[in-house]
């Protein structure tokens, strides 16, 4: 009896919590082909050519301050956590990140996503709680906050919004209590200095 649990295709063990499945196939294999992504990084360093499709690999390694992502055509780029989950995705534009980026907690949720223009945040980005909840939203131009902002509990109600005038707090903000625990906000400022999975913020003048 033929056993329906999915296995890697290199290594034929099943997928866990350290060691998650990929979630683009690598090459023109798709549906039934699952691969490790730890076993992909190790395989694609002496392999070339997918074993079953015999198309190349549409992937490959490439390694940034210790991090090891996989580059498609300098087009598209994909970065994992170690454990194989995946951290963050997006487009490229002459290597620069440039169209809609989306970042992951280790759990696999939504943590942040949003527009980059020429390699600055330009557009319109939401921030979530590890529970998908939304944490935050606004504009960014240059990657300077501007417009009015909204920060959330993650029980859903508001928990401070106003407006930024280049990148600075303006007199109109409000702060709210929670709805569910009658606290008030701590003071933060969400999306100013939101952390990113791969990359640093680059210095903007004002």
């Amino acid at each position: 009896m033929e056993s329906n649990v999915a296995t890697c295709y290199i290594c034929l063990g099943e997928e866990t919590q350290d060691e998650k499945f990929m979630t683009e196939s690598p090459c023109d294999c798709k549906g039934s082909i699952n691969i490790h992504w730890p076993c992909f990084t190790e395989h694609v360093k002496t392999k070339t050519k997918c074993g079953i499709c015999k198309n190349n690999y549409e992937y490959k390694i490439e390694r940034e301050d210790d991090t090891e992502y996989l580059c498609k055509e300098i087009t598209h780029r994909q970065t994992y956590y170690p454990c194989g989950t995946q951290k963050e995705k997006g487009s490229f534009i002459n290597g620069i990140k440039d169209g809609l980026w989306k970042g992951y907690y280790k759990s696999g949720t939504v943590y942040y996503e949003g527009p980059y223009v020429k390699g600055l945040r330009n557009g319109y980005w939401r921030f979530y709680y590890e529970s998908g909840n939304l944490r935050a939203e606004g504009l960014y131009i240059n990657w300077t906050n501007v417009g009015h902002w909204k920060t959330y509990y993650e029980s859903g109600s508001i928990k401070s919004e106003g407006s930024y005038i280049n990148g600075k707090k303006a007199r109109d903000w409000k702060e709210y209590i929670d709805v569910l625990t009658g606290k008030k906000r701590q003071r933060e400022e969400i999306g100013e200095d939101e952390e990113e999975p791969t990359s640093k913020r680059p210095k903007v003048d004002d």
